[in-house]
């Protein structure tokens, strides 16, 4: 066999393994859905939804589907980016200030100290989730089957019956006390919102930005963004255990509007759309 003829076999097969790569893992960026060849499981997120304020409220919504009955206890999200708190810390942390939990579950917060914190039954007009009032450490009842179960820095719902096939929709608020990167010119915000996770087959991502603070915004993974009038509108997916998150130059100010941990770092915006 002659050289020329090695050389396209080889291409040959790369491609082939390239390609059945890409297959496995879902398909080419853009085309394809967020469970591949394999499927979703029998448990997923069929739609995930976030709402960034720049005073530092997020909410979230999960739309879960479960197509096995009796399997399940937990539906839950767990935060890697910073310490989940219910106290103020000195630190970067994030705090939860309510749940709502489909009827007959129970939501909870499990924070960076291991307390787990029962929250009272809520929907999404009610005090307890408008504030974590209805929220208290607990060592007894459920709080000690959580504590067992849950990670710290976990927020989700218990079902001790075990959760029937169906679709379940869970909802958080958080306030987010965030390390901000500073200079003259710029401010730099990194939220990332998930790394290990369930396969997110729709992702929308809406941020409200009534004063113009957003000038620069990048989405990982790549997806579709634009503004449509005060919001940034992100829409997408999330293969399982990838990461999503949104970085955002901002104009300065968000500095006294967002309480965050500030930091003085040199040509913010030089750094931030070299890494992008």
């Amino acid at each position: 066999m002659n050289e020329k003829k090695q050389i396209i076999i080889l291409l040959a097969v790369v491609t082939l393994i390239g390609l059945t790569g890409l297959l496995l893992t879902g398909g080419f960026p853009g085309t394809s859905n967020a469970c591949g060849l394999r499927g979703c499981g029998d448990v997923y997120v069929e739609s995930y939804r976030a709402e960034l304020h720049l005073n530092g409220t997020l909410e979230e919504r999960f739309v879960y589907e479960i197509e096995k009955s009796g399997k399940y206890r937990m539906l839950y999200r767990t935060w890697n980016a910073a310490p989940l708190s219910m106290e103020e810390l000195n630190e970067p942390y994030i705090e939860t200030n309510g749940i709502f939990s489909p009827p007959g579950a129970i939501p909870y917060t499990k924070d960076i100290r291991g307390r787990v914190y029962i929250f009272s039954a809520a929907s999404p007009s009610t005090p307890a989730y408008k504030g974590h009032t209805g929220a208290t450490p607990s060592g007894t009842g459920y709080a000690n089957i959580i504590a067992s179960l849950a990670e710290r820095n976990e927020a989700g719902v218990y079902m001790p019956e075990r959760f029937e096939a169906g679709i379940y929709d869970i909802r958080y608020r958080f306030k987010l006390h965030p390390p901000l990167e500073c200079d003259e010119k710029y401010c730099h915000l990194n939220l990332k919102l998930a790394d290990r996770h369930l396969p997110y087959k729709q992702v929308a991502i809406t941020i409200h930005d009534p004063d113009g603070l957003v000038v620069q915004l990048f989405s990982h993974p790549v997806m579709d963004s634009r503004k449509d009038g005060n919001v940034w509108v992100i829409r997408g997916k999330s293969p399982k255990d990838t990461l999503l998150e949104i970085e955002m130059l901002l104009n300065p100010v968000v500095s006294g509007v967002l309480d965050g941990f500030p930091e003085s770092v040199p040509d913010v915006e030089g750094k931030t759309v070299s890494a992008n």
